[in-house]
């Protein structure tokens, strides 16, 4: 039934809808339709999903006889590999952690959190602005559009100004640990509070231009739905540079939105990069460590 099909998702641009719309159209033999859709979705995506699904449908109707591989695939096969004990395979990221102390630098678990604590501390009171009129309730946790574009096209003006005071290094410092301390404890659905946490925080800052940070935290106001997630696993760093970095095991796939911000943090000159991770067993692990 797929002109009905068409015609239900023809009701909505929202996601995934766009996406169901072009392959229906492609079943149905409406080929320029189909790629008329694609260059739309290219134009404006709604989320990642969106942008590498219409790149990628859009090469498969263009080279008909031609086996086209994602690019999450592509990005993932052109990847470095490392090698870690088997030991490890079902605590990747504890593995490769290990692996680059072994190589003489700090490594940490970093994924979303600290960049969403970041977010959350540098604009808290932004967030839960009361003039805003997003919060109704005490108990409330996040603001009613808080995964809405309301969020941004509200509060731009305000986002904008903070980071014009927040226009150094030392600046965005200052703001993020005055209001660790003042809010230590209480619900930001965007913070976490353990031991450590401000540190990781801190180590990022202090590793990346207030031009850097800024567009960071700008993609994530944009779309906090979708922009919060799909950051990289790990964070690396030694006296003289840095690294995010995305690990991945033999079985795991790389996701559209973890490909977005590598793609991201390359325009911006954030250093990051996906690492593949290959399995060794202990009888080769010893004869690295005599070798």
């Amino acid at each position: 039934m797929l002109s009905q099909a068409l015609s239900i998702y023809q009701l909505t641009n929202n996601a995934p809808a766009r996406e169901r719309r072009v392959r229906l159209l492609y079943n149905l033999g409406e080929i320029d339709e189909a790629l008329a859709l694609c260059e739309e979705i290219a134009e404006n995506p709604q989320n990642a999903d969106e942008r590498y699904f219409s790149e990628d449908f859009y090469e498969k109707i263009n080279n008909k006889k031609k086996r086209i591989v994602k690019r999450t695939t592509q990005a993932l096969k052109s990847a470095g590999a490392i090698d870690i004990p088997i030991m490890y395979r079902y605590q990747v990221e504890l593995g490769a952690i290990h692996y680059y102390r072994e190589q003489g630098f700090e490594a940490v678990f970093s994924e979303n959190e600290p960049w969403r604590s970041l977010f959350g501390l540098l604009f808290w009171d932004i967030i839960y602005d009361m003039n805003v009129k997003a919060i109704h309730n005490p108990l409330q946790r996040v603001p009613s559009d808080f995964f809405l574009p309301d969020f941004y096209l509200k509060r731009s003006e305000q986002l904008l100004e903070r980071m014009k005071t927040a226009d150094t290094r030392e600046a965005i410092e200052e703001i993020v640990k005055k209001t660790y301390h003042e809010k230590l404890g209480l619900t930001n659905v965007l913070v976490s509070w353990y031991e450590g946490s401000l540190e990781k925080v801190l180590t990022l800052i202090s590793w990346l231009t207030p031009e850097q940070i800024h567009a960071v935290l700008l993609e994530i106001a944009y779309n906090l739905r979708e922009n919060t997630r799909g950051f990289p696993d790990l964070m690396v760093w030694n006296e003289t540079e840095y690294a995010f970095i995305e690990i991945k095991s033999p079985t795991d796939h790389l996701s559209s939105r973890q490909l977005h911000w590598q793609h991201f943090f390359l325009e911006h000159g954030i250093q990051s990069r996906i690492v593949r991770v290959r399995w060794i067993k202990e009888a080769e692990t010893s004869n690295l460590a005599v070798n």
